[in-house]
């Protein structure tokens, strides 16, 4: 997070996010994939996709960045889509290949 601080990050800069995870938390409600659905304040507090994504947009995560207006922010839902969460042990093994 320390990057998005000091750059400015624009999700059309970016091609993939990947949010490293030891394999079981791959399996709890935060790791879904987000999808607003009828409540996307809820949607996206308990995300790791959104929360990641606007940390990395806005430097940080606030409650401003839960309203309608934040959630619905193109540049928001396009690094959302880039985010992914994965198994941090398979990342590892793929990095020595």
């Amino acid at each position: 997070m320390e990057i998005a601080k000091r750059v400015a990050i624009k999700a059309d800069d970016v091609e993939e996010v990947l949010v490293r995870l030891p394999a079981y938390s791959l399996n709890i409600y935060y790791a879904k994939p987000y999808v607003a659905g009828d409540f996307p304040q809820s949607s996206g507090i308990f995300s790791y996709q959104f929360n990641v994504a606007t940390a990395l947009l806005n430097g940080d995560v606030q409650l401003e960045h839960y309203t309608e207006k934040a959630i619905k922010d193109p540049q928001l839902n396009s690094l959302v889509e880039k985010t992914k969460c994965v198994d941090c042990r398979a990342q590892e093994e793929d990095r020595w290949k």
